[in-house]
């Protein structure tokens, strides 16, 4: 167990507005790393936050492929 510090990812979804044609989200990391995921099953993941760590953000995506689990994230775009 870990305890995380940051905003749920469906929070900040809801706060942006994403465009109703949006299909996916990418997550872009400092070093130039990038992991897509379909915005549906972003949606369906109560549990995804944007984490604070280490002075950074990371993405914590319960339940998803590791390499959507993006650290040092400088990038949220929704496609």
């Amino acid at each position: 167990m870990q305890t995380l510090h940051g905003m749920r990812l469906n929070a900040l979804l809801d706060q942006v507005k994403v465009k109703s044609e949006a299909t996916k989200l990418v997550f872009t990391a400092a070093d130039g790393f990038t992991a897509e995921v379909s915005l549906a099953d972003a949606r369906k993941c109560s549990d995804c936050l944007v984490a604070f760590a280490d002075g950074m953000l990371s993405t914590v995506m319960p339940g998803m492929p590791s390499n959507v689990w993006v650290k040092d994230v400088l990038k949220i775009e929704a496609k």
